[in-house]
């Protein structure tokens, strides 16, 4: 039967004029469908049907007659004596229909043209039991229930009369789940038995929904293997994770009130909006538990239960079942089809493995003539180790590939494509190979080759690399190239040690080695003593759950990332073996290993200290000797200064004045501008926050005057290795902090020649 869309555009094709909807009688009409424009080789095709069905479509038929011109003779077609061919049955979107038919108006041969070249033919609804031929064609214009002229000249076509084809049932639009592909999403098949457990065990909801966090930043599709209640809580979660594509699975046996139950628990979830397609048997078909009339009759069954619109029903087996002449019971009661390919199990070249596979979708796009009807790609995938079966080998590598080219495949034609599966599952019974067809291993991370694909590289969130910054401390930063899905959400942030910070808030732009990449940077700042802590970061959406996060060589570090000094210097030290950067890296590595000593913080991780620090003594100090003056009677007294270690490097200077005065009666200036001071324990104190490591020896001065007239104290040539003068030149025997300032004024000088240079 042919497609209304097609029989439609060929009204066109063949010249026909616009149709001209006529008055419908109660006897059957007759609707043409297409029409050859005079000379052409083509089929007249149309319709019968009237406004009652009490007429049996068997009891009918169209015959059809050729006038070559005006007063000529009629001759039945397409040769004298033909068996008029029966109607095809078929049911109008608003009513009954009698049948379709397509028929020639030429006979093969030589004299094909001439009738081709015919100004009229006529079409007329006889009954079935009637034989018509060139010879009686008055006697069955008498006999026929309608009568169609058509006229052909070279300007054009006319039929007299002309009705209006019906839109058939079966010619609507197919139904279409609307999913569709996106660039940032990918579509999975999903069985949570990551951990060992049993196929088909009892789940937690707290492990499901693990699972299912894991892929919300990358997936846009799941579909689950039962209806079972065990597995109830994956649908609801998957709602409200907000998933926008979910696909049930009513998995059957030979069990008719088992299967039942099944289905009607998968009419439950669709009619909650838990998921908007289910699949009616998985592999049933393959399998052999149900023939191809008791599945179908089990999706009608589903249908019936189904109150909800945008629910869709198909059943999910392998192309080759799908495509057997005896399995159109079941193409038919489909909505779409479901269709399991695996080039991998047939063994296929991988150079050849996309071909096959797109082969194969077109082969069933062609089981039903309307191009837009939907056939997805409900599993496939690759194992990352098992079998070698023939010419395809299971290694990670090779699994990467196909993933991407599928993933591309998919993308270029917008076919959903469900790659299986989201996690290994180690428990699965038969060959190695289908306990390794997971995109995530056992520990739900990502395997590093589909991490390093482009696909995974444009959805993850980064991590380029990282760097420090030598403030008074020392600043460990995160480079990151980070998605739209994340760059858009004004809520979403990066937890560095579990504090956050909005992805918003935090600049971006290029690097050193890469000026011309946009990457975001995150610095946590880590005081001396704590150069061999981990530094944690993690990416979170704005719904707070972790992001996937992957480097450049496909490591998924969605759980945490995590870095410390430390581990950079180490990697310095692989790298350069002398020059200012190492020199620099030995003197930090020193100066947090004193730190850790004097503060007694982790010494068991202190690095051994180099010889270089027996070398700096106080004369190393001597340029950093302050000058403190105090004016007396000036209400100013000097209480002293320190160096801050602990969160940052930052020298103060405190201060008191008598208790009659304010510092509004004070002009307070620090290097030459006006500052205030800030009241504290010790009285008031005036700071030099944040000192970067190569001006740790910097002099800084603070002059207070009274706005009256006249010096109340002056500091001069004060820096932060003037508090490391002090500790080698007072009463202090503190041997710790006689290491850690030399370490201190080490670090100073490495940094200023590194920086220097």
């Amino acid at each position: 039967m042919k497609r209304l869309y097609l029989l439609l555009s060929a009204l066109f094709l063949f010249g026909l004029f616009p149709i001209t909807a006529g008055a419908e009688s109660d006897n059957p009409v007759l609707a043409l469908t297409q029409i050859p424009a005079l000379g052409q080789e083509a089929r007249f095709e149309g319709q019968i049907y009237r406004k009652t069905a009490d007429i049996d479509p068997a009891s009918y038929r169209v015959a059809i007659y050729i006038q070559l011109g005006d007063g000529g003779d009629a001759y039945y077609k397409p040769y004298d004596g033909a068996v008029l061919p029966p109607l095809n049955g078929a049911e109008a979107a608003d009513g009954y229909i009698l049948g379709t038919f397509s028929l020639a108006a030429y006979t093969d041969g030589e004299y094909a043209k001439n009738d081709m070249g015919a100004k009229y033919v006529h079409l007329l609804i006889l009954p079935a039991s009637e034989n018509p031929t060139s010879d009686n064609y008055q006697e069955m214009l008498g006999k026929a229930l309608e009568t169609v002229t058509v006229t052909r000249t070279a300007d054009g076509v006319t039929a007299s009369p002309q009705y209006e084809p019906k839109p058939l049932k079966s010619d609507e639009p197919p139904p279409d789940p609307g999913w569709h592909v996106a660039p940032d999403k990918i579509m999975l098949d999903v069985g949570f038995h990551s951990d060992g457990s049993a196929i088909g065990s009892a789940l937690s909801e707290a492990h499901i929904r693990k699972h299912l966090q894991k892929l919300s930043s990358f997936a846009n599709a799941v579909r689950f293997y039962d209806c079972s209640d065990n597995l109830r809580p994956a649908y609801e979660i998957a709602k409200e994770l907000g998933f926008p594509y979910v696909a049930a699975t009513a998995y059957l046996t030979a069990d008719d009130a088992a299967n039942k139950a099944e289905l009607d628990r998968a009419a439950a979830l669709l009619n909650a909006g838990l998921a908007s397609v289910c699949a009616v048997g998985n592999e049933t078909l393959k399998n052999g538990v149900l023939s191809a009339e008791k599945l179908a009759s089990y999706i009608k069954y589903l249908r019936g239960k189904v109150t909800v619109e945008n629910a869709y029903l198909t059943t999910a087996d392998t192309v080759q079942e799908l495509l057997k002449a005896q399995n159109k019971p079941v193409r038919d009661a489909c909505d779409f089809l479901f269709a399991h390919d695996y080039p991998y199990l047939g063994g296929v070249d991988p150079d050849k493995q996309l071909s096959a596979l797109a082969n194969d979708y077109k082969d069933l796009k062609a089981t039903d003539s309307r191009p837009d009807y939907k056939v997805y790609i409900g599993e496939n995938g690759y194992p990352t180790a098992g079998e070698t079966i023939k010419d395809a080998v299971a290694n990670e590598t090779e699994a990467a590939r196909y993933f991407e080219q599928v993933r591309q495949w998919s993308l270029q034609n917008d076919v959903p494509a469900l790659t299986f599966e989201a996690f290994d599952e180690s428990a699965k019974p038969g060959s190695d190979a289908e306990k390794h067809f997971g995109l995530c291993d056992g520990d739900l991370k990502l395997k590093p080759a589909y991490g390093k694909s482009p696909t995974f590289q444009a959805i993850a969130a980064g991590l380029y690399g990282n760097s420090l910054t030598l403030n008074g401390n020392i600043g460990v930063n995160f480079y990151l190239t980070l998605p739209k899905a994340l760059t858009s959400d004004a809520a979403a942030y990066v937890a560095l040690n579990g504090e956050k910070i909005l992805i918003k808030d935090a600049p971006h732009g290029g690097i050193q080695d890469n000026p011309s990449g946009d990457y975001y940077t995150f610095t946590w700042s880590v005081p001396a003593k704590q150069m061999n802590d981990a530094v944690t970061l993690q990416v979170c959406g704005g719904n707070g759950i972790p992001y996937l996060l992957l480097d450049r060589n496909g490591v998924d570090y969605t759980d945490g990332y995590s870095y410390s000094v430390a581990a950079y210097l180490r990697q310095a030290r692989e790298q350069y073996d002398a020059g200012a950067l190492r020199e620099l890296v030995d003197a930090m590595s020193d100066y947090g290993s004193l730190a850790q000593t004097f503060f007694q913080y982790d010494t068991g991780r202190a690095a051994t200290v180099s010889a270089a620090i027996a070398g700096i003594s106080a004369d190393s100090f001597a340029p950093y000797a302050p000058k403190v003056a105090v004016t007396p009677n000036a209400g100013v007294s000097y209480v002293g200064s320190n160096l801050r270690l602990e969160s940052e490097t930052a020298l103060r200077h405190y201060f008191t004045l008598d208790a009659r005065r304010t510092p509004d009666e004070y002009e307070i200036k620090l290097d030459g501008k006006s500052v205030s001071p800030t009241l504290c324990a010790e009285g008031y104190c005036v700071e030099i926050p944040d000192i970067v490591a190569k001006d740790l020896g910097q002099p800084h001065a603070l002059t207070i005057a009274l706005k009256s007239g006249g010096d109340a104290l002056k500091i001069e040539n004060y820096s932060a290795l003037s508090y490391g003068w002090k500790a080698l030149n007072g009463s202090s025997n503190d041997e710790s902090l006689w290491n850690l300032v030399k370490g201190l004024y080490l670090y100073c000088q490495k940094a200023q020649a590194y920086f220097t240079e």
